[in-house]
């Protein structure tokens, strides 16, 4: 809808329903991936050197740790709605969730980071699980 015309309306007393998904833009430069349809992971610009095969690796890894049924897998914004966390490697919260309640967005290291060590990794699979569990 035009900003215009939503302006008018809304100077009148109409509200105007948005999608809460409307701006994204799904040629985004986050990659973004859903496991079990309800936890959302995102790549920040720190891992966008990172290879899909390196990151699909990374997630498929991660599903079998936390014994969970679904693979990950690229997913469009546009169609979730059932999001319960959201995990952010290394980047800033995007604007589109905005809308998401705060409290399920959980800031991480980047993919390169946790992979560093033994004790990174053991670090994040430990705070993933008990943030879903």
């Amino acid at each position: 809808m035009d900003k215009s015309l939503e302006n008018k309306l809304s100077h009148l007393g109409i509200s105007v329903w948005k999608n809460r998904f409307q701006q994204v833009n799904t040629d985004s430069e986050l990659d973004m991936y859903l496991i079990d349809d309800c936890y959302l992971f995102i790549f920040g610009a720190a891992d966008q050197e990172r290879t899909q095969d390196e990151k699909e690796f990374f997630l498929n890894t991660l599903v079998k740790s936390l014994y969970k049924e679904t693979k990950s897998r690229k997913i469009d914004l546009n169609e979730i709605s059932d999001i319960s966390h959201i995990f952010i490697f290394n980047s800033e919260v995007p604007e589109f969730l905005d809308d998401f309640n705060k409290d399920t967005i959980f800031a991480q290291l980047s993919m390169e980071s946790i992979c560093s060590s033994r004790e990174t990794k053991t670090d994040f699979l430990n705070t993933v699980k008990e943030i879903i569990n």
